[in-house]
């Protein structure tokens, strides 16, 4: 006499049967019933966690590809000085920037790119002329990122940009004082950034910048003749973007 036995299945039924297993020779699934006509499976939707193996989804890995827009302030301070001079000088500045970059990931939490800037300084009018002084510079920098949180919307990364930095400054006063040329510049930053989806997301950056235009061209109309300009300083840049990711 065959027993009857009552098993409790989660997530599919309760089911009553003879003590008497069948095995699907196709999917290797434990059939229990009366007979082979009377069968009963797990449901075909019900997978076990352990079946799951796909990685967790990371805001930032290996060819990775980001392009940012942002937007910075700057407080500095700078030391400039004359060659036909012995003296320098001290003073602040502030300047508002836009900038561009492109950063691919070279590996999962490493990525490396490059970066356009233009600053504009805030200026005072001149007291004589009476017009505002222009001082304008333009960066090209490589830069290196390491990605050390990059969970699925947000990405702390931090890291270095070093480059060349190409100054006009005109002054509009009343001996039509003017340089231009080139110098160092470098920074190191932290730049949280935070997705709103697969692709588009802002970030806020913070940075420690240096300039060093050793050798720009200085001339005015009282000197009538082409001196040497030493402009050293830097500061904090803060601001915010935003970023597609691809």
């Amino acid at each position: 006499m065959k027993k009857q036995i009552t098993l409790f299945i989660p997530l599919a039924c309760f089911v009553t049967i003879k003590a008497q297993t069948l095995v699907n020779e196709n999917t290797g699934l434990v059939a229990v019933g009366k007979a082979a006509s009377h069968k009963h499976y797990m449901p075909s939707g019900f997978k076990p966690s352990f079946y799951t193996t796909e990685a967790s989804e990371k805001s930032f890995q290996k060819g990775t590809n980001v392009v940012a827009f942002g937007l910075d302030l700057g407080l500095y301070s700078y030391t400039s000085r004359i060659a036909s001079n012995s003296t320098s000088d001290n003073s602040a500045a502030a300047n508002k920037m836009l900038s561009l970059q492109y950063e691919r990931g070279l590996i999962n939490w490493l990525g490396v790119g490059a970066k356009v800037q233009l600053s504009d300084y805030f200026t005072e009018t001149d007291s004589v002329t009476h017009t505002k002084p222009s001082v304008r510079a333009i960066d090209a920098t490589v830069l290196v990122n390491a990605h050390f949180v990059r969970a699925k919307y947000v990405d702390m990364m931090g890291g270095f940009n070093i480059g060349y930095s190409y100054m006009n400054w005109e002054a509009r006063d009343a001996y039509i004082s003017g340089a231009t040329g080139g110098g160092l510049v470098f920074d190191i930053h932290v730049q949280p950034r935070f997705y709103f989806g697969k692709h588009v997301g802002m970030f806020i950056n913070l940075a420690y910048v240096n300039y060093s235009y050793n050798n720009l061209d200085f001339k005015n109309t009282y000197t009538n003749y082409i001196d040497v300009l030493s402009l050293k300083g830097g500061g904090v840049n803060f601001g915010f973007g935003f970023q597609g990711r691809f």
